[in-house]
């Protein structure tokens, strides 16, 4: 991160390069641990479901995402949040357009995440970017409402004398990867149960018949989330009334 101070000042450094530096502070950060980092305009699987699923989306290809944290287990892949990333000098109108994406986004991977633990107390804290600046977010699921509130601002220091600001954004930080840790070890605990509950089959006498699996149920009707259409799509549909 200290070598990156001079491009990081850089009146044209991208969000590419933010997004690059942040990811390797994350590295850092779930070093050992089962959590994965995935960057480069990824796609989240959660979004794709959710897209797949709403009768009203135009899309069901999943929206394009800068940082993705997640992880497998049980032969699930399972998405904790998304973050995003936008220049430092981006608009006001592009910055609040991220918002409403990274809400969207996330709260499809809420909806994932409380269905596969089976629990109604899952939320999501997740962090947009515009630069070296950003804020940490809330997202819980209140009466078929998805609610965000910011926790914290947060900072990524661009040079030495902001370093002492840093540790403050790094208690948050910190603070975030346990709720990452605590929600992963719930969710693998609702699939390991899912996987027992539909799988296993009574043969312990021959004289038994098997024992099918029960109906799945679903606790209540999964929220739908309205995703834009992507510009492909758009240029697609002015072309044809073209």
């Amino acid at each position: 991160i200290n070598n990156n101070f001079d491009r990081l000042k850089a009146d044209n450094a991208t969000e590419t390069l933010f997004s690059a530096n942040f990811e390797l502070l994350l590295t850092i950060m779930f070093e050992g641990d089962n959590i994965s980092i995935e960057s480069g305009e990824t796609v989240s699987e959660a979004t794709s479901r959710a897209a797949a699923a709403n009768n009203y989306s135009t899309s069901d290809f999943g929206h394009r995402i800068d940082i993705l944290i997640h992880n497998s287990c049980y032969k699930s892949r399972n998405e904790y949040c998304c973050i995003e990333f936008k220049r430092q000098d981006a608009a006001v109108g592009l910055l609040t357009m991220q918002q409403s994406k990274s809400i969207r986004l996330n709260g499809a991977i809420l909806n994932d995440l409380r269905a596969k633990a089976s629990a109604d107390d899952m939320f999501i804290i997740n962090m947009d970017f515009w630069g070296a600046d950003g804020y940490i977010v809330g997202l819980t699921l209140f009466e078929n409402v998805h609610l965000a509130d910011q926790i914290s601002s947060v900072h990524m220091p661009v040079s030495l004398i902001e370093l002492e600001d840093f540790r403050s954004t790094l208690k948050y930080m910190y603070k975030w990867r346990q709720n990452i840790l605590h929600q992963s070890r719930k969710v693998a605990l609702g699939v390991f149960k899912e996987k027992r509950k539909y799988e296993t089959v009574d043969i312990s006498r021959s004289s038994t018949s098997v024992c099918l699996s029960p109906e799945r149920t679903t606790s209540e009707e999964p929220l739908y989330m309205y995703y834009s259409p992507s510009k492909k799509q758009k240029k697609l549909k002015f072309t044809k009334k073209s």
